[in-house]
C-alpha cells in the first residue's frame, strides 16, 4: 500500500469513529433511540449540538432562578451570556451589562486587518473613553452639566455603534444596542450603587477558578457541596474580613456540643 492510499484509508476510518461517536454511542434499555456520548467525555472530537446547547441555555438560566428566586427585584450586573439574557428576558429584571467584556471585544476589532473596522472600534473607544472619565469624575461637578455632558456622549457612542462597516464582528456589537438593549449598558449612568462591571464579582471567585483549575476539582455529589460550602464560607468571610479558621473551629464545636451555630453574615452588614 502506498504512503498516499494509507493516509486516505487513516482518513476515512477517522471520520467513520467521529460519526460512531456522534450517533451510536449508547442505548437506553427497552428503547430503539440512541444516545450520543455527552461532548465534555470527548471535548476533542465531538461539537456540540445546536438543541443541546439551547437545552444548556434552559437548564443554566434555571440555576439563576433556584438562586435569585423569579420574585427577584434587584439589579443584576452580568456579562452578555445567553442563559443571563434568557433569565433576564424571562423574569423582566434590570440589568447592566459589563462594559468590560464589551470594551474588550472591541478592543480586538482594532486588531484586524481591515482599515475601516479599525477606524470605528478606535472612534469607539475613544467615546468611551471621554464618556468613563466624566463618570469618574461625577461627585466633582455641577450636576447639571454633567448630565448634559454625560447624555451628548452616551448618543455619541449610540449614533457611532450603530452604523458599524459591513464585517460580522462589527455587526455582532451593533447588535447588542438594538432597541431597548440599550439600557442594559446604561443603567450605572443613572442608578446610583450600580457598577459598569462585574470585576468585583469575577475577583470574588478568582481562587474559586484557580483552585478548582489546580486540584482538577471534584465529579462526586458530596464532593461538589461540600465545594460549594467551602467556597462561600471563605469568600463570605473575606468580604466581611472574618477569620476563616474562627468560623470553621466554631462550627465544629457547635457541632459536638450541640450549642447553636455560628452566622455565616453578620447580623449587622
Amino acid at each position: 500500500m502506498t504512503r498516499t492510499s494509507l493516509l486516505l484509508d487513516n482518513k476515512r476510518r477517522s471520520k467513520s469513529f467521529v460519526r460512531w461517536l456522534r450517533s451510536s454511542a449508547t442505548r437506553s434499555p427497552g428503547s430503539k433511540r440512541t444516545h450520543p456520548i455527552p461532548p465534555s467525555r470527548h471535548p476533542r472530537i465531538l461539537s456540540i449540538p445546536r438543541r443541546p446547547e439551547r437545552k444548556r441555555r434552559s437548564e443554566r438560566s434555571a440555576v439563576l432562578i433556584d438562586i435569585l428566586g423569579e420574585d427577584f427585584g434587584g439589579v443584576v450586573v452580568c456579562d452578555y451570556y445567553s442563559a443571563n439574557k434568557k433569565f433576564i428576558h424571562d423574569n423582566k429584571i434590570l440589568v447592566q451589562y459589563c462594559w468590560a467584556h464589551l470594551i474588550r471585544d472591541i478592543k480586538f476589532l482594532t486588531t484586524l486587518s481591515y482599515k475601516a473596522i479599525q477606524r470605528w472600534a478606535k472612534a469607539l473607544l475613544t467615546i468611551l473613553r471621554k464618556l468613563f472619565e466624566l463618570w469618574k469624575t461625577r461627585y466633582l461637578r455641577h450636576p447639571g452639566r454633567y448630565q448634559r455632558t454625560i447624555e451628548k456622549w452616551r448618543k455619541a457612542f449610540l449614533q457611532k455603534v450603530r452604523k458599524p462597516p459591513n464585517h460580522n464582528e462589527a455587526w455582532s456589537i451593533k447588535d447588542r444596542f438594538k432597541g431597548s438593549n440599550e439600557k442594559g449598558y446604561f443603567l450605572f449612568l443613572g442608578r446610583e450603587g450600580v457598577p459598569p462591571t462585574n470585576n468585583g464579582t469575577e475577583q470574588a471567585i478568582r481562587f474559586v477558578v484557580i483552585d478548582r483549575r489546580v486540584t482538577q476539582g471534584t465529579r462526586s455529589h458530596a464532593g461538589m457541596r461540600f465545594c460549594e460550602r467551602a467556597w462561600t464560607v471563605v469568600a463570605t468571610s473575606a468580604r466581611h474580613k472574618r477569620s476563616v479558621y474562627q468560623f470553621l473551629l466554631d462550627a465544629v464545636n457547635a457541632t459536638y456540643t450541640g450549642t447553636t451555630y455560628p452566622k455565616l453574615i453578620p447580623a449587622k452588614v
